[in-house]
């Protein structure tokens, strides 16, 4: 067989074709005897290894060899998976813009009220804005009727009003529309500007505006917002930003969502989990594990999750538990607020995963809770309350936050109750209130007083650890300045990092924990300095955030999500199919599959000069071009109808940088030569198309008066047989209905849903589909094309 190996079928690459003789030589040497013996007995040998050689040891070599390689690919790929869920999970919630000036650790970004946009690409298919406010609760909701305009009059004063009454920190607009949620981002953020403008300007009186029209627009501002007091000097600040609407897509078609919001539209249920998602992406993916399946299997509804390329192929047991350890280190390093995680259902599914609790347990304390009225005013009282056992809270209470509600104002909280500290260092032991009043210096009798003497011991020294902080950021940014000019980063100043050990001046930095500590382990209580070392840490940061904000898409990160390609999908040198949709002085602009923005300039339709676009394309012809460059920052992709780009090899065409480098096993000869064959392949598609792109006969593409002729305005005349089309769908194949349904064979559960293409045996004037319907049944539909220019060609209607 002279084909080259990449063409061979598998069953022509049998044992008994490779080349075993080092194998044998090895083998000979320590089977064959010392002294020398006649050589019908050593062939006899040498039969015999052979055959165990080529019929017991190498398939045996081969088995192993395969199901270690699985084991591995599919345990790398698990892991990967896992790890871009945990990047998911520990991305942080959504700083509003008017924040980003302050730092994190000082002015933190709270429970701010978000509105959530889903708007859609179908026209029938209404907009839909959805106000939550700090906890997720939804307060209001706005629906623009489909095919309705945000800069319509009639529209923005409703769009204006519905932000003035929920007054939003942010507007996140999901990405589901594509690229259409740019241009619905930009119209907002021009009703944003004046609704902040009107609502921060309500109490001046205009230019233009006597005494009785101002009060009659003040006393219509007071009857549609009944709740705002006219000495209320609020600066109301808002921005608007594109978000990953990913697991809110899957909310608004769920079960979690039908029950919910049973009465709802499904694109209203996407706004509201938009708007979730962006105050908390840990507790979003913790609700959509908690849905259990027909089965009882919890997290399955995380399996339709975009999360990795590759997860369909693994096994979903192994990737369901690798998902639950990694929100269960998450959980565990964020904490969850328990009276929130018990109040609301969208939160609840953080109790999970908890160490120490589970889906049981987690739902039993929920029970518990809201029997005692639906408040835990402290960490103590889940024991005093008999709500869950001691083993169960001394596993789990650390990662249990009480935060201040409105049901707790009245109350004094214990400040280490929201902290990462155990109820052990500061009730049982009572060395976290040792410590503050060591720092404090209040003597040895203060820590023996009251609770309430302890609790304010506590929130003195915790308040001069965050004074303290405040003091070190603004040094630091100082120092920074009088060196750098305004560069300094006042985001990314981490305490934790940025900070010496020596440079801390709180209180508690003055002790010796180091000391205490030996003396503790002295009296058989064990080692405890690293619980010190926390305690200290915990009284500067209490449950400090470790996620980082959440940073709204920008470059090709948007690119993809708003397109759904990428460097592999979209790179230089890949053909692709598009629409012109206008022609320019400077070029053409083209629309390709997916609404992805392209462009041919001036200079690229033709390889000779060109004067104007319209003497090459017409409006509304669809065109096969070549990309020359991806524009992931303007959103665009630049093409080229040029035939020395479309000669070019796809090695000379410079190959992504996101893309991993090609190893040094990659057969370059290989790809020559399918490259070659690809050359050919393209060569004879332009041939058939008789389409001469920038030649010097002036030819039009789409035109009227040579196309697809021969240069004399006539027709080519159809002969009515069935023959190799000229497409480059990358669906689309020239290949027989055996070969078609092979390859979708062979691609296997990846392939289900998806269709190929190719030339139908029964006409010259039909197509067939092959669609995988489900692993191993392939449905074919017949397509019948009208208003065919060529044999070669796809008609024009289908």
């Amino acid at each position: 067989n002279d084909k080259p190996w990449y063409k061979c079928e598998l069953e022509n690459l049998g044992r008994d074709r490779q080349d075993v003789g080092k194998f044998m030589e090895a083998l000979e040497r320590v089977y064959f005897p010392a002294d020398n013996d006649t050589d019908e007995w050593n062939d006899e040998r040498r039969k015999i290894l052979k055959m165990a050689l080529v019929n017991y040891l190498l398939p045996q070599f081969e088995a192993e060899t395969r199901r270690d390689l699985k084991d591995v690919s599919t345990k790398v790929g698990v892991e990967a998976a896992a790890q871009t869920l945990r990047d998911m999970a520990m991305e942080g919630p959504y700083r509003p813009s008017h924040l980003l000036g302050e730092n994190r650790f000082i002015v933190p970004t709270g429970d701010v009220p978000i509105v959530g946009v889903c708007s859609s690409n179908d026209p029938k298919d209404g907009t839909f804005l959805a106000a939550v406010n700090g906890r997720g609760e939804l307060t209001d909701h706005l629906a623009i009727p489909g095919g309705t305009s945000i800069t319509s009059e009639k529209i923005r004063e409703k769009v204006i009003t519905f932000l003035m009454q929920t007054r939003p920190a942010a507007v996140v607009v999901g990405s589901g529309a594509g690229v259409g949620c740019k241009l619905t981002a930009r119209r907002l953020g021009e009703v944003i500007t004046q609704a902040t403008e009107r609502w921060n300007n309500r109490l001046i009186q205009g230019q233009d505006e006597d005494d009785e029209d101002f009060e009659a627009r003040m006393q219509t501002f007071r009857l549609m917002h009944s709740n705002i007091d006219d000495d209320d000097d609020e600066v109301w600040k808002c921005n608007v930003d594109i978000v990953d609407d990913n697991v809110a897509q899957l909310f608004g078609r769920s079960v979690r969502g039908k029950k919910e919001f049973p009465d709802m539209a499904v694109n209203l249920k996407v706004a509201i989990a938009t708007a979730r998602w962006a105050k908390d992406p840990l507790g979003e993916l913790a609700y959509t594990w908690s849905s259990a399946s027909d089965a009882g299997v919890f997290g399955t509804e995380m399996l339709f999750l975009n999360i990795h390329p590759l997860q369909r192929l693994l096994p979903k047991p192994m990737l369901l538990r690798e998902y639950e350890r990694v929100l269960c280190d998450v959980t565990a390093s964020v904490g969850v607020d328990l009276n929130g995680a018990c109040t609301y259902d969208h939160l609840h599914g953080l109790l999970t995963f908890v160490p120490g609790l589970g889906p049981r347990k987690a739902n039993n304390l929920k029970q518990s809770v809201s029997r005692i009225g639906g408040v835990v005013s402290s960490r103590k009282s889940l024991l005093v309350k008999r709500l869950m056992g001691p083993i169960v809270y001394n596993n789990s209470v650390a990662f249990l936050r009480i935060r201040a509600t409105d049901h707790l104002q009245d109350q004094l909280l214990h400040p280490l109750d929201d902290s990462r500290c155990h109820p052990d260092v500061y009730h049982r032991n009572k060395w976290a209130i040792k410590i503050a009043v060591d720092a404090l210096e209040l003597g040895d009798s203060a820590s023996n007083d009251s609770e309430d003497y302890a609790i304010t011991a506590l929130r003195d020294v915790m308040q001069n650890s965050r004074d303290e902080i405040e003091r070190l950021f603004n040094a630091t940014k100082a120092e920074w300045e009088a060196h750098y000019g305004p560069t300094f980063n006042v985001g990314a100043w981490d305490p934790r990092e940025a900070v010496p050990a020596e440079s801390w001046r709180d209180k508690v930095e003055e002790l010796d924990l180091e000391t205490f500590a030996e003396m503790i382990e002295e009296n058989g209580n064990g080692k405890w300095l690293t619980h010190l070392t926390m305690i200290k840490w915990e009284f500067r940061l209490p449950f400090e955030d470790p996620r980082k904000p959440m940073e709204p898409p920008s470059g090709e990160k948007l690119f993809r999500l708003l397109t759904g390609e990428s460097d592999v999908t979209l790179c230089p040198g890949k053909e692709v199919t598009g629409k012109v949709v206008k022609n320019g002085d400077f070029g053409s602009q083209v629309k390709l599959e997916g609404d992805v923005p392209g462009f041919i300039p001036l200079r690229n339709l033709a390889d000779d000069h060109v004067e104007a676009a319209e003497d090459i394309v017409s409006v509304g012809t669809i065109v096969t071009a070549i990309i020359t460059e991806v524009k992931m920052d303007h959103m665009c992709v630049d093409l080229s109808l040029k035939m020395e780009d479309f000669k070019k090899k796809s090695s000379q065409w410079g190959r992504p940088q996101s893309l991993p480098p090609l190893d040094d096993f990659f057969d370059r000869e290989a790809a020559f030569k399918i490259d070659e064959e690809k050359e050919k392949e393209r060569e004879s598609r332009l041939r058939a198309l008789r389409l001469t792109i920038g030649g010097s006969s002036g030819t039009k593409i789409g035109g009227d008066s040579h196309d697809a002729d021969g240069g004399d305005g006539t027709q080519a005349p159809r002969t009515g047989k069935v023959t190799r089309r000229a497409c480059a769908h990358p669906a689309f194949r020239n290949a027989s209905h055996s070969e078609v349904d092979r390859e979708l064979k062979e691609a296997g559960d990846a392939m289900v849903g998806e269709a190929l293409i190719r030339p139908s045996n029964r006409s010259c004037d039909s197509l067939a589909i092959h669609w995988m319907v489900r692993p191993g049944c392939i449905k074919v539909i017949e397509v019948h094309e009208e208003d065919k220019d060529t044999d070669a060609s796809i008609g024009n209607r289908l």
